[in-house]
């Protein structure tokens, strides 16, 4: 969810539609950075493929990442090209933008389904 995650009115959102996803592809397993949207426990049961993180480093887990998910931020972005590592973008605001060639998906409106879709 990045830095900025508490300003994410959506937040909550996204992360409970990545997580029902994931939990329906049983070939993945995730670390997903939660940021401050909520405390990990109020996402309820989820396998023991799925890890929820208030914070993680970044670059360790990049050079191991066959995917990353994201709101476009400037470092997530950059940092995720360095590393050859495809990116889903949810933008949302700021430099997002301008920093995303290709828009993945909408932030507004993602669900599990959106994000299934993305995963394939």
């Amino acid at each position: 969810m990045g830095t900025y995650s508490q300003w994410f009115q959506n937040g909550r959102n996204v992360v409970t539609s990545i997580t029902e996803a994931l939990q329906q592809r049983e070939d993945l397993q995730a670390i997903v950075q939660i940021g401050n949207v909520a405390d990990a426990e109020s996402f309820g049961g989820l396998t023991e493929r799925i890890h929820l993180v208030k914070r993680i480093p970044q670059l360790s887990m990049l050079v191991r990442a066959d995917i990353l998910i994201t709101n476009g931020g400037f470092s997530s972005t950059w940092e995720a090209c360095y590393f050859g590592v495809p990116v889903v973008v949810f933008l949302y605001c700021n430099n997002g933008f301008g920093n995303v060639a290709r828009l993945s998906g909408d932030f507004a409106n993602v669900s599990s389904s959106v994000v299934l879709d993305l995963l394939k």
